[in-house]
C-alpha cells in the first residue's frame, strides 16, 4: 500500500480472541508498523496505554468485564490522562447502524467491521492522519472527535430571523 509512511507509529491492539490480535497485527505490520503491542482484555490495555504510549488504539467491541465501547468512555473521560486525544478504531464482528451510532457517540474515530482487510485498516487510518475532526467537550458528557463528518455553510443565522436559504457548497 503505497501512500502514507506508517512505519514510525506505535498502535495498540485490544481484542480478547486471540486469532483477531494476530490479524490485526498482521494488517498493521504489512504497512510496515513495526511497533505494535497487544492486549487481551480492556482491563490490560489500560495498562499498555501507559507502559507502551500508542499513537493509535485498534479495540474490539464485544470483550468479557469491560467492552470497548466501555474502554473508549472511560479513556476519553480521563480529563487528568494523556490519552484522551488518542485516535481510536473499533472494530466488530457486528455491522447494525446502531453499533455504529454508538460507537461514534462514545468518542471511536473509526468503525471496522470484521473480517476486514490490511487496506480497509489503512483507509481508516489514512482518514484519521488526512482529516481530523476536532475534538469537542460538550456539557453532557460527550468528549471526543466531532460526531459530523463534515458541516455545511448557511449563508445567514436562521436565528437572526433571516432566511438562510439552501446551505452553500461545502468545502
Amino acid at each position: 500500500m503505497a501512500g502514507l509512511d506508517l512505519s514510525a507509529i506505535r498502535v495498540l491492539a485490544i481484542d480478547d480472541n486471540t486469532f483477531s490480535r494476530r490479524l490485526i497485527t498482521a494488517a498493521l505490520r504489512s504497512m510496515h508498523i513495526l511497533q505494535i503491542a497487544e492486549a487481551e482484555n480492556a482491563i490490560d490495555g489500560f495498562s499498555a496505554l501507559k507502559a507502551f504510549a500508542p499513537d493509535l488504539v485498534v479495540v474490539d467491541w464485544v470483550m468479557p468485564e469491560l467492552d470497548g465501547i466501555a474502554f473508549v468512555k472511560r479513556m476519553r473521560g480521563d480529563k487528568t490522562g494523556n490519552f484522551r486525544f488518542l485516535p481510536v478504531i473499533m472494530t466488530t464482528s457486528y455491522s447494525e447502524i446502531w453499533r455504529v451510532q454508538q460507537s461514534r457517540d462514545a468518542g471511536v474515530n473509526e468503525f471496522v467491521v470484521k473480517p476486514f482487510s490490511a487496506r480497509t485498516l489503512y483507509t481508516k487510518m489514512k482518514t484519521i492522519i488526512d482529516n481530523p475532526r476536532p475534538y469537542i467537550d460538550i456539557a453532557g458528557g460527550y468528549f471526543g472527535p466531532d460526531r459530523r463528518r463534515r458541516s455545511s455553510a448557511v449563508r445567514e443565522d436562521r436565528r437572526k430571523g433571516g432566511n438562510a436559504g439552501p446551505p452553500a457548497a461545502a468545502s
